[in-house]
């Protein structure tokens, strides 16, 4: 496990009410911690991509399809 480091944060009041009435008041901040790491893929995958679509070019729409309907299964676990 990677060491932790105490910050504050500043949430919208609703947001914070939301993740309180799911989580629990004591597991804010792990929700947050994975929001944060969820969020943080995304943004390699993009940059990935780009970088794909420089050097090879966007896929054709037939690709793109298929590539769609692979993501969907893997999300939809």
């Amino acid at each position: 496990m990677s060491t932790m480091e105490k910050v504050s944060a500043t949430l919208e009041k609703d947001v914070l009410a939301e993740i309180r009435r799911r989580v629990g008041p004591r597991k804010v901040s792990a929700f947050l911690n994975d929001a944060a790491r969820q969020k943080l893929q995304q943004a390699r995958i993009q940059e990935l991509l780009r970088e794909l679509y420089a050097e090879h070019g966007a896929p054709d729409d037939a690709t793109r399809r298929e590539a769609e309907k692979r993501i969907a299964r893997v999300l939809r676990g």
